[in-house]
């Protein structure tokens, strides 16, 4: 594996798992596999982190009746 690959599923990893609403705190066999192909499809770190928080916001400003969310899952 490249270090440039190794670099970017490393951060991608860590800020996955340190969001509020993530399911687990480390990354599965699943979740490494992703981002992968996140990193293969040449998807950027910035495009994801911005995936990351709009869902984030989503999720802060939802209606407090509404049906509560399952926690992110990759």
């Amino acid at each position: 594996m490249s270090r440039e690959r190794a670099d970017y599923l490393k951060r991608l990893l860590d800020r996955y798992c340190g969001l509020p609403h993530t399911a687990a705190r480390r990354p599965s066999l699943y979740d490494r596999r992703l981002a992968g192909q996140l990193f293969d499809r040449g998807i950027s770190l910035d495009v994801l982190e911005t995936a990351f928080l709009l869902a984030l916001a989503r999720r802060t400003h939802r209606s407090p009746q509404a049906t509560p969310l399952p926690p992110i899952r990759s």
